[in-house]
């Protein structure tokens, strides 16, 4: 994959533009992503540690040696456990507070990433057992 390609996908994965992206990694102009969406440059390891820095669920061995996916399983990991421990309380003592909080975290997957749809689904089916029916 190409550097090229690399900013595209994380400007899509990310939701931002050329623009909103240089402004979120502290550039003051989106000139350097300009040069590498328009090929000419690369992506230098001092910008790839700042996207690291800025988005940290941006996979480090994704960016820098092209393997595995885009974002950090790790990540994926950790908010899939925080939503469970939110269900898991909401079965145990339904409140409004439970309810607003896991709304918050379902909301910040979903901007985060457009393949949290399947994890989304998972939590549907979690919240459509047992008492929430």
């Amino acid at each position: 994959m190409s550097d090229k390609e690399k900013i595209e996908v994380l400007l899509k994965e990310l939701k931002h533009n050329p623009n909103s992206f240089a402004m979120a990694l502290k550039y003051k102009r989106s000139d350097k992503i300009y040069h590498i969406l328009n090929q000419r440059c690369g992506i230098s390891r001092a910008v790839k540690n700042d996207i690291i820095n800025t988005f940290p669920q941006v996979s480090r061995d994704w960016l820098f040696y092209s393997k595995g996916s885009v974002l950090s399983l790790q990540n994926d990991e950790q908010q899939r456990h925080e939503i469970y421990n939110v269900i898991e309380v909401l079965e145990r003592e339904p409140t409004k507070e439970g309810w607003e909080k896991l709304k918050s975290l379902v909301f910040d997957v979903l901007k985060s990433n457009e393949t949290y749809k399947t994890k989304l689904m998972d939590i549907r089916k979690s919240l459509t057992s047992g008492i929430f029916k």
